[in-house]
């Protein structure tokens, strides 16, 4: 959040379950704006990829991904990850 929302406050929430992770993220606005280069584009780099790849790695690990902003001009993203992938062999002692 750092990135997109310079001196936001961010809560991260972890909560483990029998068969999901969740993963909440919430940053509040951004006290500033994101600084830019001397050439207008933005200071820190990026992959390109964004919510859209952490969408597609979220689903392939057979999870679901919810993001949006939220009411006081912050963003949050809200994902549950499965404890084991569906199919796979359950390995025991």
């Amino acid at each position: 959040m750092h990135k997109h929302a310079p001196g936001a406050t961010t809560r991260i929430q972890l909560l483990f379950g029998p068969r999901a992770v969740r993963v909440g993220v919430v940053n509040g606005p951004p006290e500033r704006p994101a600084e830019q280069a001397a050439d207008g584009e933005p200071l820190l780099p990026s992959g390109g990829h964004g919510l859209i790849g952490l969408t597609e790695r979220v689903r392939l690990a057979g999870g679901t991904i919810e993001s949006g902003p939220t009411g006081d001009g912050g963003f949050r993203i809200d994902a549950a990850l499965p404890t084991s992938m569906p199919g796979a062999a359950a390995t025991g002692a």
